[in-house]
């Protein structure tokens, strides 16, 4: 038998290699596709891009390697119980459990590396990710001027006809169009100018314009004309400013803790809304760690699941179990996740074990699968 368990160790793990590198490869393909299809990355140098998308895959890999276990699960014990090994080692009284201990092992294996990662690499990345994107951007603010002749942002939308230079070799936007909007998306102000003379302040996130034969109309001072004025543009969507703020997800489990016990201390010492703010800081920072230390469980929960469900079906077509068991997590476990994020943090359940729902209906599910597998 023990035998039996190595080689199933082992192709679980050769599998799961394999998985997570096929896993890899698409979320790269689309993480890609997506920061080129948008505006932010119009003009940024495709080695910032590359770097990004890299950093987006190390912040994701909670997702990913939970996948990769349980598709290596399934293939595994669905090949075992598909060409008759398992039939042959239930006939020589083997029981259930020692032919799902390589599943476990395999299960606990990766559920110890993801909660090593969720610790510090996948914080990190995912704070590093913004801040580095933010900055390039912002460097290469000049390079997105020159791919395109619109601005888009939340605030305003910038046309021009054609670029040019002046004689000190600056950049000049000829025929520019700038158009304002207030908090409701309405025009507040429409200004047109023959040309301008843009400057970018990497410090403030600002995009200058020093414009030339200007005509304005504004909702508060009406139509106006000039033979020059500066306009400021605040290129909020390229960036959340150079200091981009670190958000939960990108801080680290000891972050996380230090930071609710601050929330909680700010909570006691105020009254008022200043401590109903510190109460929602300790709560979102306990809701992330929570998130976390269920995420760090799910692939022994997706091995010990994925085990059961190839064994009970393994001479079934391996991509209608595959389809099965990946529908039942996306339709199931991953709801249930973000259900769990909810009913915490509006108050309906006051423990973070609230987070392991998606744990325990698995572990359910892998326990009925055991006691149909006890049958004779």
């Amino acid at each position: 038998m023990k035998l039996i368990q190595r080689q199933l160790l082992k192709e679980l793990a050769a599998n799961a290699v394999l998985t997570i590198a096929v896993l890899v490869c698409i979320f790269f393909v689309i993480s890609l596709a997506l920061v080129l299809g948008s505006s932010r990355g119009e003009g940024v140098p495709f080695v910032v891009l590359l770097r990004h998308t890299g950093l987006n895959i190390v912040a994701n890999l909670h997702l990913l390697l939970p996948l990769a276990v349980l598709t290596a699960t399934l293939f595994a014990y669905g090949r075992f119980r598909g060409e008759g090994e398992y039939t042959a080692v239930r006939v020589a009284g083997v029981r259930p459990w020692h032919v799902l201990a390589p599943a476990v092992l395999f299960g606990a294996a990766a559920s110890c590396l993801l909660a090593g990662l969720l610790d510090e690499q996948v914080p990190r990345a995912h704070h590093m990710g913004r801040v580095e994107l933010a900055q390039d951007l912002l460097r290469n603010v000049e390079s997105v001027l020159l791919s395109d002749t619109v601005v888009r942002e939340r605030n305003f939308q910038a046309h021009w006809q054609r670029r040019g230079v002046d004689a000190q070799g600056r950049l000049i936007l000829h025929s520019i169009e700038v158009l304002e909007f207030d908090g409701e998306a309405h025009v507040r102000a429409h200004t047109v100018a023959s040309r301008a003379l843009p400057h970018f302040d990497a410090r403030t996130g600002v995009l200058h314009l020093n414009l030339s034969a200007v005509r304005r109309w504004s909702r508060e001072q009406g139509t106006s004309a000039a033979a020059e004025l500066r306009m400021d543009l605040p290129l909020e969507e390229f960036s959340d400013r150079e200091a981009v703020p670190r958000k939960n997800a990108g801080r680290s489990a000891a972050n996380l803790v230090a930071m609710a016990l601050r929330a909680d201390a700010e909570a006691s010492r105020s009254s008022g809304e200043a401590a109903a703010e510190a109460q929602r800081t300790a709560l979102q920072a306990r809701d992330e760690r929570g998130f976390r230390m269920a995420f760090a469980f799910a692939p022994l929960c997706f091995a010990i699941f994925g085990a059961g469900l190839g064994l009970l079906r393994g001479n079934a077509n391996r991509l209608i179990v595959f389809l099965i068991g990946f529908l039942l997590v996306a339709g199931a476990y991953y709801p249930l996740a973000m259900l769990s994020r909810w009913l915490y943090t509006h108050g309906a359940v006051p423990s973070i074990a609230v987070h392991a729902l998606g744990d325990v209906l698995l572990l359910l599910a892998s326990l009925l699968f055991l006691r149909r597998l006890e049958r004779p």
